[in-house]
Formats: C-alpha cells, sequence, structure tokens
C-alpha cells in the first residue's frame, strides 16, 4: 500500500539546499533518522529541517525525504543534491536521493520501513532502476 507523499521544499540555502544538480542518478541512499524520541515522526523532522534550512544555521546536511508509518516529505526537487552522505562531492551526494525513515518508538516502526522501501522503489522506477 502507497504512504502519501507531500512536497514540502525548504529553501535554497548554502548548507542545507544549495540547489545544485545532481551529477547523474546512481540509486537511493537510505537512513534511518537516529531519533527515537515520542514525536520524531516525519512531520518533525520536515519542521525541523526547514527552520535549519531558514535560519542557515547547523552542519552541512540535507534529506530529499523523511519518511514514517503514514507519511512522507519531499524535502528537496529530486533532480538537486542533499548533503546526506559524508562523501563531500561524491557519488552518494552528487547521484542519490536520500530516504531518511523515522525511528519514534510511538510510531510503527515496521510500517515506516515499508514506506520507505515504497518511496525508494517510487524514485528507482522514475530513474528506470
Amino acid at each position: 500500500m502507497a504512504c502519501k507523499i507531500t512536497n514540502s521544499f525548504v529553501k535554497i540555502s548554502t548548507k542545507h539546499r544549495p540547489g545544485t544538480k545532481r551529477t547523474g542518478f546512481r540509486g537511493v541512499t537510505i537512513h534511518e533518522t537516529g531519533n527515537t524520541k515520542k514525536g520524531a515522526d516525519a512531520e518533525a523532522h520536515r519542521n525541523y529541517y526547514h527552520n535549519l534550512a531558514n535560519a542557515n544555521s547547523g552542519g552541512y546536511i540535507g534529506y530529499h525525504y523523511f519518511v514514517d508509518d503514514t507519511q512522507a516529505f519531499l524535502m528537496h526537487p529530486l533532480d538537486e543534491i542533499a548533503w546526506t552522505n559524508g562523501d563531500g562531492s561524491g557519488d552518494g551526494n552528487m547521484k542519490t536521493v536520500s530516504v531518511e525513515i523515522c525511528v519514534n518508538y510511538d510510531g510503527d516502526f515496521a510500517k515506516a520501513r515499508a514506506n520507505g522501501a515504497y518511496v525508494a522503489a517510487t524514485v528507482l522506477k522514475k530513474y528506470g532502476h
């Protein structure tokens, strides 16, 4: 079953969404948010990321998708890079789309993983993989 995906693009900022176009497509990078706190769902991560981008604060980090057990938010256009991997200008940042799966203890992690797989499959299909 598909989860709802909502576009919620953050503003262009040097530290979070530079607006740089990807240099190709190699696949999908999947991470877990690491935030197990109650309420740390996709909407909470979306709000936090918007605040970082609006202030252009924190480190150089970026995300394409936040996914939880009920929904997903697309934070960058898919043709732009996201500073999601620790490889600088390597293929991870420049050629993959990132999916961050929420691990909040009050969510259904199995469902969040299934939704993450759905989002990843949607991206792979879009790019002919």
